[in-house]
């Protein structure tokens, strides 16, 4: 694969293989790729944390409890008619 650089970020990935941090230019560019894996990962998971707030504070969200599985098992099993196993 061939990538092209602006001059700008080619003179960075010199500089930081020259610094000794990195062997090469290919490691330089795999580690901002997973950087920004990372970043996208926490901000997916930031966005995700801030929907289950919202549907919490909208009451949108049943509590997994006991009561709420045996409600449910009696729900299901009106609607089959009354047959369980």
């Amino acid at each position: 694969m061939n990538i092209s650089l602006t001059k700008e970020l080619e003179e960075y990935v010199a500089a930081q293989v020259r610094s000794g941090h990195y062997s090469s230019a290919s490691e330089v560019v795999r580690e901002a790729l997973r950087g920004h894996l990372r970043e996208k990962a926490e901000r997916d998971i930031q966005t995700r944390i801030a929907r289950a707030r919202a549907d919490v504070q909208a009451g949108d969200i049943a509590e997994a409890t006991p009561q709420f599985f045996e409600e449910a098992r009696r729900r299901i099993r009106r609607s089959a008619g009354g047959k369980s196993r």
